[in-house]
């Protein structure tokens, strides 16, 4: 079990272990959501109010790849909308 924080803290909860970890991926914005890998146990991936992605392993944890946000891209006024 996972629970993320409006300060980014994330709590992960071993309950085979019996152990609770205190995460701290210093992220500046908020947790909005948090998802389990449905082919592991070990990893998640955690939505950041700013549209960031973070893929973290709960077991060694430590975040493992970043996301950003992508930019909305320039719309090019020279180009006739069909």
């Amino acid at each position: 079990m996972a629970v993320g924080s409006s300060s980014g803290l994330i709590g992960v909860a071993n309950l085979k272990k019996n152990k609770i970890q205190k995460l701290d991926l210093k992220q500046k914005s908020s947790v909005e959501d948090i998802q389990w890998d449905p082919n592991s146990s070990n990893y998640f991936l955690v939505c950041w109010k700013d549209g960031a992605l973070s893929l973290v392993d709960a077991d060694e944890e430590r975040e493992m790849q970043v996301f950003e946000r992508q930019g909305a891209g320039k719309l090019y006024s020279n180009f006739p909308i069909v």
